[in-house]
Parts: C-alpha cells; structure tokens; sequence
C-alpha cells in the first residue's frame, strides 16, 4: 500500500513537472512571437473587423482619441516615474486622467509639484461618493469613465507602480482596430533591486503568474485598454461597480458579446518596487481573491495551487515519515522525484525570468533599464521553496476570506461574490465623503491643474528619461 501511494504521488509530480513545462515553453513562444504593430489582424477576420479595416485603412495604425485614467490612493514608489512615462507617450491624441482618493491623499501633492512646471495638464478628479457594493479603485474608475467627452473612442487604464515607456499607449491600443476584440493588456514584471525576502517572494510568484495570466486569458488592469463602445455595450461601468476589481471580471462580460481579451507580446512592465514578507502574502491572497470573484479559470488556479502545495509540502514530510519508518526504499524514491520537480522548478523559473527581461530590454531602447543587482542564487532558492509553501495558505486565505483590505479600506465578501464597502481610512479620505449607491454623474474637477486644453500630444512635450 505504501509502496502504491509512492509512485502515485511520483507520477503526478512527474506530470506536474511535464504540465509546467509545457505551459512555459507556451509563454515563452507567445513572448517570441513576432507581431507587426502595422497590422490589425491576419486572414480570417470577420466581417465587422474587415468593415473597421476599411475604414482606418490597410496602411495606416489604430489610434483614435484615447484617455488614460490612473486611478491613486496613497504615494506609490515609482508614482513619478510613472507620470513620467505617462505624459510622454508617443501617440496622437490622448487625454490624461487622474482620479485622487482625496485632496489629502499623499498622491495629491506628488501630482501637484509634479504637473505644475508644465504647460499643459491632466484632468484631475478627487473620488466623490464611493460606492458601497464595489472597491474604491472601481468607483475611481466609473467616476472617470462617465466624465469623459463624446470624442474619446478608447480607454485605457493604468496603475500608479507601472512605469510605462512610449510606445505603451500605442501597443495597447492598437490591437483594438480587430473589432473581434474587447479588451488589450499587458503583464507586470517584478524585479526588485534588494535582498528582502518578501521582495523576492513576490517577483517568484508573478512570475509563475504571468504564465497563468497568459494561458488563460486573464487581464492585468495595470495596463489595459477598452473601446468605449465596448464599454457601453457590455455595460462594464455597472459591473464595475458591483466588482472588486475591474480587470479579472472582464473575461466573462467580454465573453457574452462574442468577444476576446488579447494580452498584447512583449507588452511587459517593469517594477523594481520592493515589498516586505507580509505585504507580499497580502498581495497574493488579494490577486487570488479577485480570480476566485471574478474570472472562469479559478477551479483550473485552485487545483494546479492544491497539487503544487501537495508536492512542495506534503511530500517532503511524508519522505522524512518513509525514512523514520523505515521504508528506505520509497523514501529515497520520493527524494529522487522531489530533486528533480525542484531542479525543473528552478529552471523554468529561470526561463521565465529571461524571457521577460529580454521583453523588456527590447521595448524601451530610448531607455535601457538599470543594470540588474547582482545575482543570489541562494535566495532565489530559499525564495522559491518559501513561495511554494506560502501558495496554498494564500489560496486557502482567498477561497475563504470574508473581509479583505487593500490600500486603507476594508471590505466583505458576500455571498461568495458579492463585496460592499466597510469602512474607508479616515487618515486618507477628505471628511466629507459620503458612501452613496446612486448612479449619478460625477461633478466636473475642481483641482487647480485642471486646464481647457488637457490634451497631452506626444509632438508637444518633451519625453524625459525615466531613469
């Protein structure tokens, strides 16, 4: 009986490894793949996607009025970097949308002394009447949405840690001239520049994420574009506004109208921001709830993180049992098979790494990225044996957490699904706000950016170096 469960469990960490593998090397083609940002969409495009061909014209690139909206609640690390990148995108007609949590928020001051030597502003909005039933990133967003002009025919949206580079907004948008689809996005990359344990937690477990991301089909709201038609069609801002976030829900909503969410290759955004062991542990609970919320392939995270944790945990106790028992045999087996599941780990992780850095070094050739700190194998192994015991506690935090809370907000989780508004940080939220489940249109801006002419054309400001 013994020797039976043993090579059960052997055959399916080998098959684990074989699926791993061939999810990798997926990621890595997917990666690779060539694509000509010239070229809406190959052979086989429907009719409504032949029509839009038509009208923007074989020869010419997708780039309608565009708005970004960046939505802040505390003081990022990187928030100037971002800003920086953001305003100079090389791209024709775009609007820069910033939506504040509260004019005492610390993003507040940053944004002023930021915009304030340049001529030309963003539009700047302070959160007003939050939703109960979604986050406050969520009612950031509807705020937004509902206050841009008619002319605006694409949104995209941002994240106050994602240092983009010029082409960000371009590739983006691109892809949406495929009137087959709904939505684009990219992939974050984390590549911390200290020691700290939990920093390099984080960067491990993105890292396995990313190819999850990929495979099925799950969109990053930290670099994410939408056709404003999409929008209403699919009414997304009343959903958002039941959601906890607005990215992982997109699949299903896109799904109903026939359509896709496209992660654009190569579209990878560097983050060098560090994290400490229980912000990191934070962080992966909270990315997981929002799969179990909001998208289909959360039974297909839920079992690969059950199997991972079952090979990482459960078999090296019960190879130490085997040994005290006396089952010598079955326990050097099993630590033969632990070996080489770790050692394939190791490399794929490895992989991944190289595929993204290489994706990121190819995009931003006006800026090169830092130099990467030097190296710590030891780490980065201690790293990936911590990250694989830290997985299924943060799946079992995810799959059953009742309350969350994410950037000095709280809220519950209802029902299963459901999430409403518990209560707001009064340190970083202006008196006066007031909880509200109404629909209404969102005032006009009152900060004193604001300026008429609020378009930023790439052509009219200069690009300063991100580094």
């Amino acid at each position: 009986m013994i020797s039976f469960l043993v090579t059960l469990i052997v055959y399916a960490m080998l098959g684990l490894v074989v699926f791993q593998t061939l999810y990798v090397l997926g990621y890595m083609k997917f990666l690779n793949a060539s694509s000509d940002r010239d070229q809406i969409q190959g052979p086989g495009a429907d009719e409504p996607t032949a029509k839009l061909r038509d009208e923007i014209g074989e020869d010419k690139t997708y780039c309608p009025p565009a708005a970004i909206v960046l939505c802040l609640k505390g003081a990022d690390e990187s928030l100037v970097d971002c800003l920086t990148g953001l305003i100079g995108q090389d791209y024709p007609d775009f609007q820069l949308n910033i939506v504040i949590d509260s004019p005492q928020d610390p993003a507040a001051k940053i944004v002023k002394e930021f915009f304030s030597p340049l001529k030309l502003k963003p539009k700047i909005h302070y959160l007003e009447s939050p939703k109960e039933t979604c986050s406050l990133k969520c009612s950031a967003i509807s705020q937004a949405v509902r206050s841009l002009s008619e002319r605006i025919e694409v949104v995209a949206f941002v994240d106050g840690d994602a240092v983009v580079d010029q082409d960000w907004l371009n590739d983006l948008v691109t892809p949406l001239g495929d009137a087959a689809i709904g939505a684009t996005t990219g992939n974050r990359w984390y590549s911390p520049t200290d020691m700290r344990l939990g920093a390099y937690v984080r960067k491990i477990w993105n890292a396995a994420a990313v190819v999850q991301m990929q495979r099925y089909k799950i969109a990053w709201g930290g670099s994410l574009a939408i056709r404003r038609e999409v929008i209403q069609r699919c009414q997304l801002l009343s959903k958002w506004e039941e959601s906890f976030c607005e990215d992982t829900s997109l699949t299903n909503e896109l799904r109903k109208q026939k359509l896709r969410v496209q992660r654009v290759a190569n579209l990878i955004v560097d983050n060098k921001e560090t994290s400490s062991f229980w912000e990191t542990f934070d962080w992966i609970g909270r990315q997981l709830l929002t799969v179990r919320l909001h998208h289909p392939a959360w039974p297909l995270v839920l079992l690969h993180g059950v199997a991972t944790g079952v090979a990482s945990i459960f078999t090296p106790i019960l190879m130490v049992v085997l040994f005290w028992k006396g089952f010598t045999s079955d326990g050097w087996l099993l630590l033969q098979t632990i070996v080489v599941y770790q050692m394939a780990n190791f490399v794929l992780l490895y992989l991944i790494g190289r595929s993204n850095q290489n994706a990121i070094d190819g995009r931003d050739s006006h800026n090169p990225a830092d130099p990467s700190p030097n190296k710590n194998v030891g780490m980065h192994f201690i790293a990936t044996l911590v990250t694989q015991i830290v997985q299924p506690f943060a799946l079992w935090q995810a799959n059953s957490m009742e309350k969350v809370k994410w950037r000095g907000a709280s809220y519950r989780v209802k029902n299963g699904r459901k999430i409403k508004l518990l209560k707001v940080d009064p340190q970083k939220k202006s008196p006066g706000i007031q909880l509200s489940r109404s629909n209404g249109d969102s005032a006009e801006p009152t900060d004193g950016l604001k300026s008429e002419d609020s378009y930023l054309p790439s052509s009219r400001i200069s690009k300063p170096s991100r580094n």
